[in-house]
Order: structure tokens, then C-alpha cells, then sequence
């Protein structure tokens, strides 16, 4: 976990699925370049169960006073297994709830 003065990062975990499915279904949250695909909770169910290694992660971003989700945040490596000889490089990403 990572902790700040005013927000904290912590692993994602199944029980944020459903709050997850809801922000990833908000345009406004996911904005105009991500915004792909409607999710079910079953593919977020997937997402956070697979989110976690050196490829990927999510994260929570939560208000350190109350413990308030605020967004996520995380990390990709697009391309680690399928052309590690080739590209390196790390998506670092974040989105932030607008409520």
C-alpha cells in the first residue's frame, strides 16, 4: 500500500467489483480514450482476480480520513510476455472518480 498525506493506494480486491463495474460503465469516469466497452461484473470479476503481478496491477485510490474510494489507479506492460525482446515500457494509469 502506498500512503500519502491526503490519499492512500491499496490493492484491489473483489469486494470493490461491484462499486468497479459501476465507474467502468461511466463514461465520465473511464473519459473519452478508454471508454471501449460496457463491463460486466463477471469481466471485472476477472479483472481484479488477474491484476496483480509483474505485468499489471490496480489499486484503489481512497481518502486516507475515511477510507473513501476516489478512483484507481495502476500499471500495464503491454507487451512483457508477447514481445519482451522487442518493447519496454509501462502504462502508468490513473482515473478519478467524479462524484
Amino acid at each position: 500500500m502506498l500512503i500519502g498525506n491526503e490519499i492512500e493506494l491499496r490493492p484491489v480486491c473483489r469486494d470493490d467489483a461491484e462499486m468497479l463495474t459501476v465507474w467502468y460503465n461511466e463514461p465520465e469516469f473511464m473519459g473519452a480514450f478508454y471508454n471501449h466497452w460496457p463491463r460486466s461484473k463477471e469481466m471485472v470479476l476477472e479483472r481484479i482476480d488477474t491484476a496483480r503481478g509483474p505485468e499489471k496491477a490496480l489499486y484503489v485510490v481512497t481518502r486516507r480520513a475515511d477510507g473513501e474510494p476516489l478512483g484507481t489507479a495502476g500499471f500495464l506492460n503491454p507487451y512483457a510476455a508477447d514481445h519482451a525482446a522487442m518493447f519496454h515500457g509501462i502504462e502508468i494509469y490513473y482515473q478519478i472518480h467524479h462524484a
